[in-house]
């Protein structure tokens, strides 16, 4: 997965999309970050700790040494800051500002503490914008926004997330890109600048340095297990993966220990056991072409009984349906891939259902978003709801026409 970036936020120093110009860091690898609330609304008003008690990955002797030394003095946060956030190393530091990498205290998480050192009010203004930025955004491309405010000594700060990888022009200098990684990572760049353009914020600096890959994974792989359709059958499925993680491990061949793994509502059963796939996979997607045969006993490729093919059937409406708000509860992500993902007609229905992930061939993504672009979730909804209480497939048809005027 990669973020858009512009500033340290790992371990080679990423960042977020950004409004203003980046900040000066030397040794971060990367620019700087955005985010929102004003700056100096949030404080961390705890009682003052003495330097040589804030706690560190160092051995106590490189602690007391390094702590004395005018370096530690200068780039070392306020000890209010060091209430909350274990500095445990320094990514970069350079005349505006320095990045550390540290633990948040409370949650437990590795973090990167970004501290301007700057005082300008220039420089003040435009630190305090990208925070403001920052955490008015919200999309998994983009660096999630921790916390910001100012130390009791007057040094704006701001926490993002620790990510692990390295920029995509680290990655280019190995070689270049293959078509299909190229293609992934434009997808998903565009989807991350969407996001912030959505919300005002334009990126005047999008270049290698600029975009992080997590993990070095341009696209991080997941499995999706098809025709599923029992507790036992998953569980023969995971062991499987297990077996062929160990064999991995044994021959030394890398490989992501935390692959997702999801499975296919493709058959009635599944939908109705859809409880045992909710508390073992990682995500579901409903096949519509197969769930719709199958609920239906109709051969898409038999022209005897093909015109009996019908997305709209009430049976199949209420299968999708009690998969996506079973999955909802459950808080497990599910798609809807197939020919109903791709047909634009079907966009509100499924967004009235309850659907937020939808998977198609490319060629159909323009059509398909501009209908979401197009349709009001508030309106939508309700309606489906009355779609769903009629049995009539020619009435049905009808409210279809109507929903997508």
């Amino acid at each position: 997965m990669e973020r858009s970036t512009n500033g340290p936020a790992g371990a080679n120093a990423p960042t977020d999309v950004q409004t203003g110009p980046n900040a000066d860091v030397e040794g971060s690898g990367a620019p700087a970050p955005e985010t929102s609330l004003p700056v100096a609304e949030i404080r961390l008003n705890t009682p003052p700790i003495r330097r040589t008690e804030v706690g560190t990955t160092m051995t106590r002797g490189q602690v007391d040494a390094f702590l004395a030394s005018a370096q530690a003095q200068a780039l070392f946060p306020s000890p209010a800051l060091l209430e909350r956030y274990e500095i445990q190393s320094i990514l970069g530091h350079g005349g505006m500002g320095v990045v550390y990498r540290a633990r948040d205290r409370t949650s437990g998480e590795v973090v990167a503490v970004k501290v301007l050192l700057e005082s300008r009010a220039s420089a003040v203004e435009r630190f305090a914008r990208e925070a403001a930025v920052l955490s008015g955004l919200d999309h998994p491309g983009i660096v999630r926004y921790g916390a910001h405010g100012v130390t009791d000594a007057g040094e704006p700060y701001l926490v993002m997330e620790w990510l692990d990888g390295e920029n995509l022009s680290g990655r280019l200098k190995r070689g270049p890109l293959t078509m299909d990684e190229a293609l992934t990572l434009a997808t998903r760049v565009s989807a991350a600048l969407a996001a912030a353009h959505a919300r005002g914020v334009v990126h005047r600096d999008l270049k290698p340095s600029n975009l992080f890959l997590v993990d070095r994974d341009i696209g991080r792989v997941k499995i999706l297990v098809p025709m599923l359709s029992s507790a036992g059958e998953i569980d023969q499925t995971l062991a499987l993966i297990a077996q062929a993680k160990e064999t991995l491990r044994e021959r030394g061949v890398p490989f992501d220990p935390a692959i997702e793994i999801g499975g296919m509502i493709e058959i009635p059963a599944a939908v109705l056991a859809i409880s045992s796939f909710l508390e073992k996979l990682d995500f579901l997607s409903i096949g519509t072409n197969d769930l719709i045969q199958y609920t239906l006993a109709v051969d898409r490729s038999d022209d005897a009984v093909a015109h009996l093919y019908d997305p709209l059937h009430p049976a199949v409406l209420k299968l999708i349906a009690m998969a996506i708000a079973e999955a909802d509860k459950a808080k497990v992500p599910i798609a809807v891939c197939g020919e109903m993902a791709g047909d634009p007609q079907m966009t509100r229905l499924l967004l009235g259902l309850g659907l937020r992930n939808l998977s198609m061939h490319p060629a159909q993504l323009l059509n398909i978003k501009q209908r979401v672009l197009t349709s009001d979730i508030s309106a939508v909804t309700p309606y489906v709801a009355r779609m769903r209480r009629s049995t009539d497939p020619a009435k049905l048809a009808h409210q279809l026409e109507k929903l997508n005027e």
